[in-house]
């Protein structure tokens, strides 16, 4: 799925899609084309094929599907897009952390695919720029967003929800195949079944791959699948880059020292690999990332060289193990104060000032929250600052770059969402502002990660996050952003998990690896090729952003002023994309 697209047409098109290599599994009444190895299952009353990484037996699946046990789905514990064809219906789903889309085009015909852009193509679909205001402007309202793509008409399935496809009527719908359980404030539950899923997630790998590579930063995330991976192989070649001013390599270092089975290799980053080098990003099925491409493709080329198999990496860990600071509206008394003064310890700010934004969140219902973006998107200049303003929903909003346009347009989209839904759309059905923030981070992190995943297929390099497994991620859910979350001991979920299996220099490490650093670095020495970008680009020509005022953030960073790169990477990443592609047809 990483890098080629899953395609379900309608019987008025039985043709392979453009290209070559393409494979049609005719499952009785319908045609599925793919291109890559799939799994399938057949068993009476249904056919199963699934693309991607299962854990749970695929047959037994099958099984409770045609016993019209539609939850079923859900329940393949890896990373998958999954397609049922049964007598009277279909059902096609991706996965919990949203690396895995299902994306749909209802006109002229209905089209299924697990690349926007691909579906696009088949349709003749034109950009959306609502969609790209929204985006753009209200990056953090991912639930507001997430079901709508860069093409006018292509919609995009939630985490959590299957497609619904009716033979007989033809009528296509959306239904939810995965009801979480509300989250509890223990950790030794949610600890049991955090190890059990990883090490399912990265055994069943492990015995799959001729030759396994693993990335391992020095961070907790990739410590814990490379010491895993060093349990269920005889040799895992564990890669660490080497960027000035980082200190992970020493962590690195320390870890795979204590691993018999691993062997380190250091690789420096060249300077054609450094941040905003290289801003192509034509092969890639959505907008999303910029600063990053050509390092990803620097490092896929090194892992090809290593590799053969899948290549494990620790990305994904950060959504899945911890929550947004909204997650102090769930506490209170002591409690609260002690991790509001914690944090303001870490970052400098007033503890009173980080409580009294809880207090107000916890008061403050999803609806209005929407409504009370959209009037700033309007009315205000800046984005709220502080770390105060991170306990929120979804943070604040990029407007100090968004045409009048694009203010007014993601304004009524956001009040628009508010009138219809109370709560956001979430497996979790209604849970407590943490649990359901925490969550829209996640499936935004998931949504990004199969981007970085398509850089790696271009090389051949088949990426894989194991953190963004459905069975690690319900187990992580199982616990509250409350409970998994503090200011004193990073990431306490997977410490519980993984004590006696981690070595304990990575369990117990505090600190984490700062690259800010060379982001500016990359500003600074791109800055007339960026600037440029905004100089009668893409993005204005769909009336979205207002060039003069990303020219002067652009000049900013350049003299090492402060910017939010987060933001900066995302419009440079969407100009960037939408060069490479035409204005229609996907293309």
């Amino acid at each position: 799925m990483n890098g080629d697209a899953v395609w379900l047409l309608d019987g008025g098109q039985d043709t392979a899609p453009p290209g070559t290599g393409w494979v049609c599994w005719a499952a009785g009444w319908l045609r599925v084309w793919h291109t890559q190895p799939v799994s399938r299952a057949r068993v009476p009353g249904c056919r199963l094929l699934v693309d991607g990484h299962a854990v749970m037996d695929i047959k037994a699946v099958a099984k409770r599907l045609a016993a019209g046990e539609d939850t079923a789905l859900g329940w393949l514990g890896g990373s998958a897009t999954v397609i049922a064809v049964r007598e009277h219906d279909v059902l096609v789903a991706g996965d919990l952390a949203g690396q895995r889309l299902v994306a749909v085009a209802r006109h002229p015909r209905l089209v299924v695919g697990d690349q926007v852009s691909a579906v696009a193509g088949r349709v003749g679909a034109g950009f959306d720029p609502q969609w790209w205001a929204l985006r753009l402007g209200a990056p953090q309202a991912v639930d507001v967003w997430w079901s709508g793509s860069p093409w006018a008409g292509v919609e995009v399935a939630r985490p959590g929800w299957a497609l619904h496809l009716e033979r007989r009527s033809g009528t296509c719908s959306w239904r939810q195949i995965t009801h979480l359980q509300p989250p509890q404030d223990d950790l030794v539950v949610a600890g049991h079944e955090l190890r059990e899923a990883l090490i399912n997630a990265v055994g069943t790998r492990a015995a799959s791959a001729r030759r396994l590579t693993a990335d391992l930063s020095g961070g907790l995330d990739s410590a814990t699948i490379t010491a895993l991976a060093a349990t269920d192989s005889d040799s895992v070649e564990a890669l660490t880059m080497l960027v000035p001013g980082v200190e992970d390599v020493v962590a690195a270092r320390a870890v795979a020292a204590l691993l018999p089975s691993v062997r380190l290799h250091e690789l420096a980053v060249p300077e054609q690999a450094a941040p905003f080098a290289d801003l192509d990003a034509s092969g890639l099925d959505e907008p999303g990332i910029a600063a990053n491409i050509g390092r990803e493709r620097w490092w896929a080329q090194q892992i090809d060289e290593f590799g053969g198999g899948p290549h494990l990496t620790g990305e994904g860990g950060d959504a899945a193990l911890t929550a947004p600071l909204s997650y102090l509206s769930g506490l209170t008394g002591l409690t609260a104060w002690r991790h509001a003064r914690g944090w303001a310890r870490l970052r400098q700010h007033s503890p009173a000032a980080l409580v009294r934004a809880a207090w107000r969140l916890r008061r403050t219902s999803y609806a209005d929250a929407l409504r009370h973006e959209a009037h700033r998107i309007v009315h205000s200049g800046s984005p709220a600052a502080g770390l105060p303003a991170r306990v929120s929903w979804f943070g604040s909003s990029t407007v100090e770059w968004l045409s009048p346009w694009a203010r007014d347009t993601a304004a009524q989209l956001l009040r628009a969402h508010a009138n219809a839904y109370e709560h956001p759309i979430t497996p979790l059905n209604n849970a407590a502002v943490e649990d359901d923030a925490a969550w829209l981070v996640l499936i935004a992190s998931g949504r990004m990660q199969r981007l970085y995943a398509q850089v790696h297929a271009e090389y051949g390099v088949q990426l894989e996050s194991p953190w963004l497994d459905d069975a690690v991620v319900r187990a992580c859910w199982r616990a509250s952003a409350a409970a998994r979350t503090t200011p004193y001991q990073l990431k306490p979920l997977l410490v519980r998990a993984m004590d006696g299996v981690v070595p304990d220099v990575a369990l117990h490490r505090s600190t984490k690896g700062d690259y800010t650093a060379s982001a500016y670095a990359g500003l600074r020495r791109h800055a007339l090729r960026l600037r440029a970008l905004f100089t009668g680009g893409r993005l204005a020509e769909l009336g979205v952003i207002d060039e003069a005022a990303v020219r002067a953030t652009l000049a900013r960073a350049a003299e090492g002023l402060p910017v939010r790169l987060g933001r900066l990477d995302a419009v440079v990443g969407a100009e960037i994309w939408l060069r490479g592609r035409n204005s229609a047809c996907g293309s």
